[in-house]
């Protein structure tokens, strides 16, 4: 397995995870984001490098995940991780997506609304942008209006970066969407 993870693996990694954890008797809800959220629910030729997930129980999954990593030389130790608990929007995602469930785990992604709002207040490279055009399509928006009034929405007005939302825009009047 190479450091970047398909949907296929990254299903089996979830699946294992579960395993361990219902050995332990113990089972996870996940909330998922960012690239994992994308290849679960959205893009599934996507690759991702990591699960970014949050859960109850947190310090414990992160530990067994590591433990899965140690026993092997192709997954990072940090594969599932919660560093983007911070950089979560403060409201519940009540749209999530219930995406995978096995013994001891039960995975969610985030909404479609929820993702283009995270994905339009990061606008960090081609990737999000890409995500953002992938998200509208699935929202059926064509307004850039309508696009940052669902991050207005999800993360309140005025939480948006101006660097971003310029970016956003630009991309979305390049893809014919009005303003």
């Amino acid at each position: 397995m190479s450091d970047l993870l398909d949907r296929e693996q990254l299903l089996e990694l979830l699946r294992q995870l579960g395993e361990r954890l219902e050995v332990q008797g113990l089972h996870a809800d996940i909330y998922v984001v960012g690239g994992t959220a994308m290849v679960l629910a959205y893009d599934r030729d996507r690759l991702t490098r990591d699960v970014d997930g949050v859960t109850e129980n947190q310090d414990v999954i992160e530990d067994v995940a590591r433990t899965m990593a140690a026993e092997r030389n192709d997954l990072s130790p940090d594969w599932f991780n919660g560093r983007v608990r911070p950089l979560l929007p403060r409201v519940f995602d009540t749209d999530r997506i219930e995406a995978f469930s096995a013994s001891g785990i039960s995975v969610a992604v985030a909404s479609p609304r929820h993702m283009l709002a995270m994905k339009v207040r990061a606008a960090r490279d081609a990737r999000d942008l890409e995500d953002i055009v992938l998200l509208c399509r699935v929202l059926r928006l064509t307004s850039i209006t309508a696009v940052l009034a669902i991050a207005d929405d999800v993360w309140g007005p005025g939480m948006l970066r101006d660097e971003g939302v310029f970016v956003v825009t630009q991309e979305l009047r390049d893809r014919g969407f009005t303003d």
